[in-house]
């Protein structure tokens, strides 16, 4: 069954981004939110996320550690292992 996209949340791909904050995961997400897609940054640097998307508006995507609920209706997962990083060691335990 073909997806049909449209301003409707139920309807929109559901994309995570694992990540912390770097310039390519934020093109990542500007790019995704351009496709109408609803996303959730699942991030230990909300700070810096939030520091670095003040040109989006908010309302576009959400952020944050908890993000169990998140993947269960996740169409992709997107993950940004930058460096040394631990977020996917953390979240691989979950």
């Amino acid at each position: 069954m073909t997806r049909q996209l449209s301003q409707d949340t139920t309807t929109k791909p559901h994309v995570v981004i694992l990540s912390d904050y770097h310039p390519l995961a934020l093109s990542v997400l500007e790019i995704l939110l351009q496709k109408q897609c609803a996303v959730f940054i699942y991030t230990k640097q909300s700070d810096t996320w939030k520091r670095n998307t003040t040109h989006i508006d908010s309302n576009l995507f959400s952020m944050g550690e908890e993000a169990e609920n998140h993947f269960d209706f996740a169409d992709y997962l997107i993950v940004f292992t930058l460096g040394s990083e631990n977020i996917t060691k953390d979240l691989l335990r979950k």
